[in-house]
């Protein structure tokens, strides 16, 4: 990406915004990791992985301007994936050291007063073995969607929508994760006694073999306020329509079954999907803006 966003970024012009949101988050979390090292003994190499990854994306974005190493310019342009992927992995440990309590309790009664119980409650009647290996293929899509969208974006002569695509996403992502340590909780899955589901939930499945694996992977993770899921697959299915993705009506029912499942399959409250859908909202709106004010291209959403 060159233009404006290059040449007036003061003593460091090769950054984009995207990169100065990974930047300011890293710091945010460096001190949030000082901050709970009494409850984690691993703090000094998590706060040297932070400090690593931030010299990293200067460092990659000062290369990239001055070589014509097509490697170095892609992996200057994919890094915020990366950056997402190995901070994602810390939170399980980082969140219960910054935040002990959990707020299960305060989201379902939440639930219990905007739905008159636990949101998810009101898909039980669709439930079906069927209907569930569907919803959690939905579910599912998350961990490829985007990705997927961005290959095709940055396939394109044009990196206009690729690069402000990456600026949406970094940032949904990072509010999602500020959000898990502001509100840390388990998710409905955890209390099967106060939030019964299906049986069609728990049974076994090609779809349900698959998000086993991701759980295990992940290990307890306390990433249920606000739904990452619904931030990310609502901006991914605005940036496909908006820049004029040929499918990008197939990916409505997709992303419409991802938002019902992440409930139905009790993973999140559905105040968690509410304040998903406001905080993909605001990103929207800001990230063009911001975007387009640095390129000095059109605001039109």
């Amino acid at each position: 990406m060159t233009g404006k966003s290059e040449s007036a970024a003061g003593s460091l012009p090769m950054l984009r915004p995207s990169d100065w949101v990974v930047l300011a988050y890293l710091a945010v979390e460096a001190c949030l990791v000082l901050a709970g090292s009494g409850r984690e003994p691993l703090w000094p190499w998590f706060l040297l992985v932070h400090v690593l990854m931030m010299a990293g994306i200067v460092v990659l974005a000062r290369a990239a301007m001055r070589s014509s190493s097509r490697v170095v310019v892609v992996l200057r342009d994919w890094s915020p994936a990366l950056c997402i992927v190995i901070v994602f992995s810390m939170l399980g440990h980082l969140v219960p050291a910054v935040h002990a309590r959990t707020y299960d309790d305060l989201l379902l009664q939440w639930d219990q007063a905007i739905f008159g119980r636990y949101a998810g409650a009101w898909f039980d009647g669709l439930a079906s073995p069927l209907v569930t290996e569907i919803l959690r293929a939905c579910w599912l899509s998350y961990f490829v969607l985007p990705f997927l969208l961005g290959g095709v974006f940055y396939c394109r002569a044009d990196r206009n929508a690729f690069h402000e695509m990456v600026l949406a996403l970094v940032l949904g992502w990072f509010i999602s994760f500020l959000g898990y340590y502001a509100v840390p909780a388990l998710g409905p899955g955890y209390f099967p006694e106060s939030i019964p589901a299906p049986e069609s939930v728990g049974a076994s499945g090609v779809t349900q073999s698959v998000a086993q694996a991701l759980f295990s992977l992940e290990g307890k993770m306390h990433d249920i306020f606000p739904s990452g899921h619904t931030i990310i697959a609502v901006l991914a299915l605005w940036q496909a329509k908006r820049h004029r993705f040929r499918w990008w009506p197939a990916l409505v029912p997709i992303v419409g079954g991802l938002v019902m499942g992440t409930v139905f399959l009790r993973y999140h409250y559905g105040v968690d999907v509410l304040a998903g859908f406001a905080i993909a909202v605001a990103v929207a709106l800001i990230s063009v803006r911001w975007h387009a004010r640095c390129m000095g291209w059109d605001t039109s959403v």
